[in-house]
């Protein structure tokens, strides 16, 4: 492909880049999705019934771009309430947040916890920081081969 000057250079740098985030941003909602899918798999808690909506809550924004810089925030949505957690026949008396779930199914602690004491759960551990190293990893390599050098 030629160029006949610097602004047809740009704009075509600047659409593959948002080619290359495009895909960046779909790999890492499928990589949190299945990281937080995985979280479930394998076990069946006797104690509690499990709302699974810790498997939606993964969630990316839009692509922003401001001159030549383009991002996005991969994340896990923090504003999911949970309605009616029951540990045997025991009700919380404040409904415990997002955040207070999201530490307590990925590192099994609820210091700092909004509702106080929550009770281990079962699942797989330490999924966030395999979705967090996975998207590293898709980053670059996306970014390679949409940019070889």
């Amino acid at each position: 492909m030629e160029f006949t000057n610097a602004s047809q250079l740009i704009a075509a740098l600047q659409k593959r880049q948002r080619q290359a985030m495009f895909r960046m941003e779909q790999e890492a909602l499928n990589e949190m999705r299945a990281e937080t899918s995985a979280y479930y798999d394998g076990t069946t808690p006797k104690m509690y019934r499990r709302t699974y909506m810790l498997r939606n809550s993964p969630r990316t924004s839009a692509i922003n771009s401001s001159g030549d810089t383009m991002c996005f925030d991969a994340y896990l949505d923090q504003n999911y309430r949970y309605p009616s957690i029951q540990y045997g026949h025991q009700r919380p008396s404040k409904t415990p947040s997002m955040t207070d779930v999201l530490n307590l199914t990925n590192y099994q602690t609820s210091a700092n916890s909004s509702v106080g004491y929550l009770h281990p759960t079962i699942g797989r551990l330490h999924y966030w920081e395999r979705a967090n190293d996975r998207m590293r990893s898709i980053a670059q390599n996306t970014l390679g081969s949409f940019f070889p050098t």
